[in-house]
Parts: C-alpha cells; sequence; structure tokens
C-alpha cells in the first residue's frame, strides 16, 4: 500500500513554502523559520520528493515557484490561516472571549439581573454569543439539568436533588399589581386585595411562585378568587390586556420598576396595594459536574458581581438593551 504524502507533512514544511513563496528567496525564508539556509534547502528538497514535483525552481535572482510550487504554495498558505484562526479561536474561547452562552431566568430575574449585565458582557466579550430565556422556576431546572443552559436564575424545587446543583440565593421578590391608567381602582388612595378580586386578572400559569403568593394571600384575607384568569407569561400579551380592559396583573416589582417608563407611556401605572407581598427568593444556580465553559463562567461573575452590588445598596449598571 502506497503511504499517505499528507500524513509526512509537517508544519515546518508548509510554513517554509509559503515563506519561500512569499519572500522569492530561500535565506530570507529560513531567517523567518529561524532556521539555517541549508537546513532550509534539505526541507525543501524533502518536500518536492513527497509531493513527487520540483515546486521552486533556482534562479540567480532567488526562487521561482513552478506552476506545482504556485498551486501548493496557496494551498499551504491557506491552511496556515485557517490554522492560525482556529487557534486564536481556541483562545479566546479559553478565555471566555468566543462561544455561546445559555441564561435561564424567572421574569424578575431576567429584569433585575441578566438585563443589567449585559453591557459590561458585551464589552468584555463582544463576540459571545448569548440566549436568555424566561419561564417558570421547574421547567428552567430542568433545562439546567438536561444542560440546555448554562446558568439558571429560578427557585430550586424540594424535589430536585440538591447535590446535583450549586446554588447561590439572591433574593425574595415583591409582588406589584399593573392596571391601565384609567382603572376605576386608582381613585382609592390604597387598595386591598379584596378590591382588586373584583376585577379580571391575567397572570401565570398555576403553581407559578407569583400566582401561589397571591392565591394564598386572597384566603388568609378571605376573599374570593378573581372571577376570571387569562394565563400567559408574555409580557407583551399582558401589556395589550391591560391597555384594552379592567383586568390587573401581578408582576414582580422589578418588572415593574424596570419597565414603568414604559408601561407608564403605555398608559399603565402600578396599584397602591396597602400591603407588601413576597415571593420566595430565587438562586443564581450552576450544574456541580461539568464547569460551566469559560464564557459562562465570566458570565457568571457579572451576575454574582450584580447581584453583591444590590446587596451593599450600590446602584446597578444600567443595561443595555
Amino acid at each position: 500500500m502506497t503511504a499517505d504524502p499528507l500524513a509526512r507533512l509537517s508544519m515546518r514544511q508548509l510554513r517554509l513554502v509559503a515563506a519561500i513563496a512569499e519572500s522569492g528567496q530561500l535565506s530570507v525564508a529560513a531567517g523567518r523559520l529561524g532556521i539555517t539556509q541549508p537546513a532550509a534547502s534539505r526541507t525543501l528538497s524533502e518536500l518536492e520528493r513527497q509531493v513527487g514535483a520540483t515546486l521552486f525552481e533556482r534562479h540567480t535572482r532567488g526562487m521561482v515557484a513552478t506552476e506545482a510550487g504556485r498551486g501548493f504554495s496557496r494551498r499551504a498558505m491557506t491552511v496556515l490561516r485557517e490554522l492560525e484562526a482556529g487557534m486564536a479561536e481556541v483562545s479566546q474561547l479559553g478565555a471566555g472571549l468566543a462561544g455561546q452562552v445559555a441564561v435561564g431566568a424567572v421574569t424578575g430575574a431576567a429584569m433585575g439581573y441578566v438585563v443589567p449585565v449585559m453591557r459590561a458582557f458585551r464589552q468584555e466579550a463582544p463576540e459571545v454569543e448569548i440566549e436568555i430565556e424566561t419561564g417558570m422556576s421547574e421547567d428552567l431546572m430542568r433545562g439546567l439539568v438536561a444542560q440546555r443552559f448554562d446558568i439558571v436564575l429560578a427557585r430550586v424545587p424540594p424535589t430536585l436533588d440538591a447535590r446535583l446543583i450549586h446554588a447561590v440565593p439572591v433574593s425574595d421578590e415583591t409582588v406589584a399589581f399593573l392596571c391601565r391608567a384609567a382603572h376605576p381602582v386608582l381613585r382609592r388612595s390604597r387598595v386591598g386585595l379584596i378590591d382588586l378580586a373584583q376585577y379580571d386578572w391575567v397572570m401565570q400559569a398555576r403553581g407559578a411562585p407569583i400566582r401561589v403568593t397571591v392565591e394564598e394571600a386572597l384566603r388568609a384575607e378571605g376573599a374570593p378568587m378573581p372571577r376570571h384568569v387569562s394565563v400567559t407569561q408574555s409580557l407583551i400579551v399582558t401589556t395589550a390586556l391591560l391597555q384594552s380592559t379592567d383586568m390587573i396583573a401581578p408582576v414582580t416589582q422589578e418588572v415593574a420598576e424596570l419597565f414603568l417608563q414604559r408601561l407608564e407611556s403605555a398608559g399603565l401605572r402600578r396599584v397602591p396595594l396597602d400591603r407588601v407581598l413576597t415571593v420566595p427568593r430565587y438562586s443564581v444556580v450552576t450544574l456541580r459536574e461539568g464547569e460551566p465553559g469559560p464564557a459562562a463562567q465570566r458570565m457568571l461573575r457579572l451576575l454574582l458581581q450584580q447581584i453583591e452590588r444590590g446587596r451593599s445598596g450600590t446602584p446597578p449598571e444600567a443595561g443595555d438593551t
């Protein structure tokens, strides 16, 4: 069986051919590679034997590529450029400056922490592709275990084996109620849950923490449940329903604050509720096994820094959305 000539090619040979083609001088090419001219001559002769063709003709004024040499040199330069690009890409991946990061978050955490760190992350690693998905905690945690996400900001369900994850508790979430600016309930200076229960609501599905919190508060007060509930996780759909009806929407305080300017310009207002309702805290969660990649570690570091700023009372960095 004839030996594969590609198996005997070396990087030195490719670099030498490219250097000779660019400079037209064997001595210059040898200098670029840091070898002696006799060593360069032997390397070229060995390569020509391997490929079975003369690649360069020796002339008094230098080295002139043959037709085979021109084709081989062109291909060698392409290979070297691709390898250099590959090395640069590997280096960027190792430094967390390239690749992809998938983050899952409950809506309040997405608005309160993920969005604000986007400017800093994009400044540090502009080539990294970021995927952000919002949803319910149980769905997000299933996605993390299935390795669809690198990082999740969610509530850890009690049924999940804690040995699988590393969780950093963040904070509780406060509930805010939104309605249209001309809503009759805003005629009151202070509003109770029993007042809100008279209207239709738009909120998350059964079992969602914010819905559980509100329903438990209604039961504790002896108030009836809302007459009708429309279920959606979309803020766009929620906004549209609030604008056109007398529906009420419970959302997290973080969402209300970050969207307040937009909501007010859209004709929405926050209800002055006579009590504070809090949803159990969520955590920043990663898998214990399989350390996040460099880009995900960079995102995780920025998220934890943003959380620490929030705890210390430092104003959060503005998001770049």
